[in-house]
């Protein structure tokens, strides 16, 4: 019983001596010794055009789509490839439209906008031996323009 007051007298005492006067809070300071704060602001120059381009109004997509036929060209889970495939078929086709997908966990290149399956599959036999693993496919497309509805193989009489 003796060693329980003892311990819950050691208890009190440190209680009542643990508010130290060193943690009190600063004399509070006149009006006239408070001083207004500087804020500095420094802007990436990179905002501005950020900003810009996300309030700019952005004209509604007007293509039509219709049901017709793109080429696959190539396929593969490297983007790097599917770039420099892209880059090989516009070099030596650069007036017929190129389309990269992304269907996890791979990418594909579809080429052109055909109306019918012979037109897609006369093209597709133009460019076998560039592009031996292409294939058609049937999907929604643009409205060709004047120069992909007018195609013809390579070798071809006009």
């Amino acid at each position: 019983m003796k060693n329980t007051l003892v311990i819950l007298s050691l208890l009190i005492a440190s209680i009542g001596s643990a508010q130290d006067s060193s943690l009190s809070f600063p004399s509070r300071k006149k009006k006239n010794d408070i001083k207004p704060g500087v804020v500095t602001y420094h802007e990436d120059p990179r905002t501005s055009k950020i900003i810009d381009f996300l309030v700019a109004p952005m004209p509604p997509d007007y293509s039509t789509l219709i049901d017709g036929y793109r080429v696959q060209i190539y396929f593969n889970n490297d983007k790097k490839i599917i770039d420099e495939q892209r880059t090989r078929f516009i070099s030596s086709h650069p007036d017929i439209r190129t389309y990269v997908r992304y269907e996890a966990p791979n990418y594909s290149i579809k080429v052109g906008n055909f109306r019918t399956e012979i037109q897609a599959a006369n093209f597709r036999n133009s460019i076998s031996e560039e592009f031996p693993t292409s294939i058609i496919q049937e999907e929604k497309i643009e409205l060709p323009n004047s120069t992909e509805s007018t195609l013809k193989p390579k070798g071809s009489a006009n």
